[in-house]
């Protein structure tokens, strides 16, 4: 009646966990925010901290996050530079990540300048996110892809 089942062996050593990236988002636009929570947390990162005000960062957010996301959508002008000057002169240990719907190349070299460590441009592309994490934090696994995520943009379909 077939072959008898063998029992099992002890199970193997367990993976280890990566370690999660602990996130802090500045900003102000509700859709974009939204849209950067949930790539976030899809990629195994923790929101410790989400504000519209940057003086409502914590003094110690640099020990709480490894990676401030400045959302400068809804900043208009230069208003991003200040931002992000605050941002790296209280946590200049942080990494920061600045999050714009200009033309990302345009903005990448005075972003670069201004202490930013990575740039996403909006609307936000979960492999843009990902390789912006992945450059930041090499030794973190992140998840495999997820062919959509609630508040981002499903992959097209061949032909699509």
């Amino acid at each position: 009646m077939g072959t008898p089942l063998r029992p099992r062996g002890p199970p193997g050593p367990k993976k280890p966990v990566a370690p999660s990236v602990r996130a802090i988002v500045l900003g102000d636009q509700p859709e974009v925010l939204s849209m950067l929570n949930a790539l976030l947390r899809s990629e195994g990162a923790q929101i410790v901290e989400q504000t519209s005000d940057p003086r409502d960062l914590p003094d110690d957010a640099g020990t709480r996050a490894d990676v401030v996301f400045i959302e400068a959508v809804g900043f208009h002008g230069s208003r991003w530079k200040d931002l992000l000057r605050d941002a790296r002169r209280r946590m200049p240990d942080t990494r920061i990540v600045l999050v714009t719907r200009g033309p990302g190349r345009a903005l990448e070299g005075p972003a670069r300048l201004e202490g930013a460590d990575g740039l996403v441009q909006y609307p936000i592309q979960r492999e843009a996110l990902t390789q912006v994490l992945v450059n930041l934090f090499p030794a973190v696994e992140f998840p495999p892809d997820k062919s959509h995520v609630s508040g981002g943009y499903a992959r097209p379909r061949n032909g699509d």
